[in-house]
């Protein structure tokens, strides 16, 4: 083979760049190595000494509880309940006196806390309905969501963790962060730029040993079919970045069913199941994977027992999904 030939200023520019690359070297500082000896307060730092659990005994086995440090994605449908369902986890930590940072990036902070209050045991009301004072939990917003950009976000869960002890951060949802039609309109690859901005989100994570519980939507899928890990959203990356993936929905009714509306004037028509299906899709760290039933009440979700959704399955017929989208 000919000996390849290169011309003066590129050799010129391969020899700046090693000794670029030298001097780079000469000056970094002395590698740090973490100890084998050193795993007992690893492992003791990994878990969250505060005690926080998922509100079911069922999904903290499934899932080996919640740790400090992971990524917890949580997807539905539209409108089947995915901020509901963080809201009920919130309350039961709340309860708990673990401290939560909230970005509630959909709904409007009045009716985020509407459901919260609801239940808040503690909260006083004055003669004319108009709230007095609630529990003391350890629940945070942050002021300004208005110039609220990525870099802005992780600054401030490092503040809230250091300042506020927070252990788990709630970001409803992964798509506000990620200013979709702006993006896709100047991103070739929009599914590589969610899923870079997931990893970011799951190494602020690590970092802080905060559990981030991260809202991300679904593509459009059959009402009341099973959806997948497939069906998130825009990026395969989610549900690969995540250590943990909880799927909600509802069953889709074979005949609609007339229930009574809240002011009690009157029927509403439901074609969807009273109950809502919560699956763990993924759990990184025990390879578990499991169902369990909800049933909304006063705001919020609370687990229903199997013999109760079997009584309700006795009197009311489901459309059975596809093959191949039940396991």
């Amino acid at each position: 083979m000919p000996t390849p030939k290169f011309t003066l200023d590129e050799m010129s520019e391969a020899l700046m760049l090693k000794r670029q690359l030298d001097k780079e070297a000469e000056e970094a500082p002395e590698p740090q190595y973490i100890r084998y000896a050193d795993a007992p307060s690893i492992l003791a730092a990994s878990k969250n000494a505060n005690g926080a659990t998922l509100g079911s005994a069922l999904l903290d086995e499934i899932v080996g509880g919640i740790q400090g440090g992971e990524l917890i994605v949580v997807t539905a449908p539209t409108g089947v309940g995915k901020t509901t369902w963080c809201q009920t986890v919130t309350l039961d930590m709340l309860k708990r006196k673990i401290p939560c940072l909230w970005y509630t990036l959909e709904v409007s902070l009045a009716n985020f806390l509407t459901p919260i209050v609801g239940n808040d045991p503690g909260a006083v009301r004055a003669a004319d309905g108009g709230l007095q004072t609630v529990t003391d939990y350890p629940l945070y917003f942050p002021k300004d969501l208005a110039q609220l950009n990525f870099s802005a976000l992780m600054r401030q869960i490092r503040v809230a963790r250091l300042k506020y002890g927070v252990s788990c951060v709630f970001i409803d949802h992964l798509h506000y962060l990620a200013r979709v039609h702006e993006q896709k309109q100047r991103m070739e690859n929009f599914s590589i730029f969610l899923g870079d901005r997931v990893r970011e989100l799951r190494r602020i994570a690590t970092e802080t040993g905060v559990t981030l519980f991260l809202v991300a939507h679904m593509a459009k899928t059959e009402d009341g079919a099973r959806p997948t890990l497939a069906d998130i959203r825009d990026s395969s990356f989610v549900a690969q970045e995540a250590d943990a993936v909880f799927v909600l929905w509802r069953e889709r009714l074979k005949e609609p069913m007339l229930v009574d509306s809240l002011g009690g004037n009157g029927k509403i028509e439901e074609t969807f199941s009273p109950w809502t299906c919560l699956a763990v899709e993924k759990a990184r760290r025990t390879g578990k994977r499991g169902q369990i039933y909800l049933l909304h009440e006063n705001g919020l979700y609370h687990e229903a027992t199997f013999a109760q959704i079997q009584a309700m399955k006795a009197t009311i017929q489901i459309i059975s999904p596809k093959y191949g989208r039940h396991p």
